[in-house]
């Protein structure tokens, strides 16, 4: 197993990344919640957006606690360097969805109404893959031989969102709206769909680790 279960520091550091983990959960779920009531044309979608920021500098603040103990000494050298490299993945999650939020927010896109159903089914896809690294990430403390699995899975779900994606920006330049409409829209889905992409950069992280420190 990679993570330690002996010294103090590391179970501090296993502590740690399950509560970034817990918070950056709480972070897809306000921007799914924000999609919804925006698309909806509720006013709530503000305060949905100011819980993600919150979320999104919460994730920040635990991801320096995670450097600050594996810096003081937790963990082998060699392996430092891989959990400080993962822990930064983790918080991109986060970025992305502050990123997403940010631009309804200040864009304030015109979503056109045929598109309602997709965006909110691309947002929920994109999140989708995140409880499968969740579990990956759990069974680092256990056994690393189920790893696998759990990447595979990770990537289905972003292979289909790859696909919404696909279709989604084909509808929207097919609409009968101004290019820079279109673009705005482009820009939106995609990054959305970047959210599953930056869960399965971190998911690739830990299939590296464990390539690394299989024996």
């Amino acid at each position: 197993m990679l993570f330690g279960r002996g010294k103090k520091g590391e179970k501090k550091i296993r502590s740690l990344f399950d509560e970034h983990l817990n918070i950056i959960e709480n972070c897809l779920d306000k921007l799914k919640e924000l999609t919804v009531n925006y698309i909806d044309d509720n006013i709530v979608y503000k305060e949905n957006a100011f819980d993600v920021h919150k979320l999104e500098g919460r994730a920040d603040d635990i991801r320096r606690d995670i450097e600050k103990e594996i810096h003081a000494g937790a963990f082998f050298p060699f392996l430092r360097e891989d959990y400080i490299n993962l822990a930064e993945r983790i918080d991109k999650i986060a970025d992305r969805a502050e990123s997403v939020s940010d631009f309804y927010v200040l864009v304030n896109p015109v979503i056109s109404k045929q598109l309602h159903g997709a965006i909110k089914e691309i947002t929920e896809n994109s999140i989708a893959a995140y409880p499968f690294f969740k579990e990956m990430l759990g069974l680092l403390h256990f056994d690393m031989t189920q790893v696998l699995s759990k990447a595979a899975q990770i990537n289905a779900v972003e292979g289909k969102v790859d696909k919404l994606e696909w279709d989604l920006m084909k509808r929207i330049f097919h609409l009968e709206i101004d290019l820079s409409h279109k673009l705005v829209l482009r820009e939106l889905v995609w990054s959305i769909a970047n959210i599953s992409d930056r869960i399965q950069d971190a998911s690739d992280r830990i299939e590296i680790m464990v390539a690394k420190h299989k024996v």
